[in-house]
């Protein structure tokens, strides 16, 4: 079995350990205003009152890549290897609708 922290999906930071101390730090920084959070596979990511996204672990699906424009997001999910936000600005749901 692998460990569940070796790419920092848990915490930020990767470690050997599969405990947490309850909080994520992302760029030396513990992340604060978190609203809500989603997991995938071995990568999290967290909604903050502000409205804007962010996530950490494991990049090997690019669902990590956030663009710069996402903001007013209101609800964000993520599965095995991808993440979805819903946002109330229409510019930026229009440019990343499939």
């Amino acid at each position: 079995m692998g460990r569940e922290n070796d790419n920092g999906e848990a915490t930020g930071v990767p470690s050997t350990s599969n405990l947490s101390s309850g909080t994520v730090e992302l760029g030396g920084r513990v992340l604060s205003n978190v609203v809500s959070i989603a997991a995938g596979n071995r990568f999290s990511m967290a909604l903050k009152s502000d409205g804007t996204v962010v996530a950490w672990g494991d990049n090997m699906g690019r669902q990590l890549n956030i663009p710069d424009a996402l903001s007013n997001v209101v609800a964000i999910a993520a599965g095995y290897d991808y993440c979805l936000a819903i946002t109330t600005n229409r510019a930026v749901a229009e440019k990343f609708r499939h």
